[in-house]
């Protein structure tokens, strides 16, 4: 059995910690007793639909990092169903948290900026808004 981590919170901080080393560390699932690294030159195998799940739960508590990685993988539909309006709707959130030194979610966001259509655009917006609306004007 492949039952990771013991705390909801623990396994947060090494998703997170994970995503900026790149999105198949994300998608690995540890066995009980080694740690991540281990696991991943093991072989261990990778679980797409709980890697997304964790980085959506970390989304929507709010850390940048997550929504900007989610925003990517929505916008090019890269192991999720495309949804470019939503994609594009994290990656705007992100943007605006990010630090002046995580320039990596600042590139995301104008590349998918520049590739995204009118309707993408208005409706993200229009997500963003809802998003501030719910959560007491702050983006993050």
């Amino acid at each position: 059995m492949f039952n990771c981590l013991t705390t909801h919170a623990h396994r947060l901080r090494v998703l997170i910690k994970t995503l900026l080393h790149g999105f198949e560390h994300v998608l690995v699932s540890r066995p009980r007793n080694t740690d991540c690294r281990a696991a991943t030159r093991c072989g261990v195998r990778k679980d797409t639909k709980q890697g997304i799940r964790w980085l959506s739960l970390a989304a929507y508590k709010g850390q940048y990092q997550a929504q900007a990685f989610l925003g990517a993988l929505l916008f090019k539909g890269q192991s999720v169903y495309r949804d470019g309006a939503r994609g594009l709707m994290w990656l705007m959130l992100a943007r605006d948290a990010a630090t002046p030194g995580e320039t990596w979610i600042t590139d995301q966001y104008i590349a998918a900026w520049k590739l995204a259509t009118e309707t993408d655009r208005n409706v993200a917006l229009v997500y963003v808004e809802k998003w501030i609306e719910q959560h007491g004007g702050r983006r993050e």
